[in-house]
């Protein structure tokens, strides 16, 4: 693994009396328990899922920035909440933060419902940050699912819009990069894509030459 995240994403809380701290863990649970209601209704979740994710993600340090709608937002401090050492939830954007993030990440996650064409799995591909998408639009284009037999493919990817499947792929991914000699081929493969304008431009010629022949 690269570096911990925990080393570059530390809390600057301060220390709260007995009282405001019992009042703040009421909030979050309170606000966890309508976030989490809300996913499972909308997203195909059921208890005995998020045990397993809970299960699955002990050996991982999980980390987001951005912003969102304000359910999701909720839930992913609720996840701070309840596991303080695997998941930092930074609810804001920070350009230098985010190259900080992909640069020591192992696995990039951007499982999008739609995306035209997508940056941030380019900018993982060249850090040699291992991908894991939805296949739709520009990400079913730049990340092309690691096959175990020719040691080819650049990250992990799944089909459907669902949890199931999400979780699928993320179990994948983590036994992909647990195996340093699958890892090493991932790695290699993402940093070596070109997607390039230069190569595109390649194409057009081949596209333009055939058309005159």
């Amino acid at each position: 693994m690269r570096v911990s995240l925990a080393k570059i994403l530390q809390s600057a809380a301060q220390p709260k009396s007995s009282r405001a701290q019992r009042k703040e863990k009421d909030r979050r649970l309170k606000t966890f328990k309508a976030a989490n209601s809300f996913l499972f209704r909308n997203q195909g979740w059921n208890s005995t899922g998020y045990a397993e994710v809970g299960e699955k993600i002990q050996n991982v340090q999980f980390v987001i920035l951005g912003t969102g709608d304000r359910q999701y937002e909720d839930w992913f401090k609720g996840l701070v909440w309840r596991y303080p050492k695997k998941v930092s939830a930074n609810i804001f954007f920070n350009n230098e933060l985010a190259h900080q993030i992909y640069a020591a990440s192992d696995l990039f996650l951007m499982p999008s419902q739609y995306e035209p064409c997508g940056i941030g799995q380019l900018i993982a591909l060249r850090y040699g940050t291992v991908p894991i998408v939805r296949a739709t639009g520009g990400l079913k284009d730049t990340v092309e699912a690691y096959n175990n037999y020719t040691q080819t493919g650049n990250g992990f990817s799944f089909n459907n819009y669902n949890a199931h499947e999400l979780l699928f792929s993320i179990k994948r991914a983590i036994d992909g990069i647990a195996d340093d000699r699958k890892h090493i081929h991932l790695v290699e493969n993402a940093m070596t894509a070109d997607y390039s304008w230069e190569e595109s431009a390649k194409q057009y010629k081949e596209l333009y030459n055939s058309l005159k022949a």
